[in-house]
């Protein structure tokens, strides 16, 4: 079986556990091309597990997420280029003051934009 062969919510679920536990120890890594930091944080997680806030993945597309984070200090530690220009005007949920808002951003991978997943 490949890589990515989905066997079920066993095999998911010791997947799910595994990934989110190497998550949670990269905290941080340094990236040669925005020469600084790139942060992992709980909101770069739940990238990977939902399309939206209210709209989760589906468990064979996490799945193929999930088995690739352990690649992820390897990956930003080689980064020296960069393979395209994109923008991105959208709404998002921010907490501010201990209460949810809704806050217009603009998101670019231009060498500008701050390093967060």
């Amino acid at each position: 079986m490949g890589k990515f062969n989905f066997n079920g919510c066993k095999d998911f679920n010791e997947v799910k556990i595994a990934a989110e536990k190497q998550y949670e120890r990269t905290g941080e890594l340094y990236c040669p091309y925005f020469n600084d930091k790139v942060i992992f944080n709980a909101k770069g997680l739940r990238h990977l597990k939902f399309k939206s806030d209210k709209k989760a993945r589906s468990h064979k597309d996490q799945y193929s997420r999930l088995k690739l984070i352990k690649y992820i200090p390897e990956v930003i530690e080689r980064s020296h280029t960069l393979q395209g220009i994109w923008e991105i005007r959208k709404f998002e949920s921010q907490k501010t003051n201990s209460r949810w808002e809704e806050v217009y951003k603009i998101k670019s991978n231009s060498k500008t934009s701050p390093g967060r997943c």
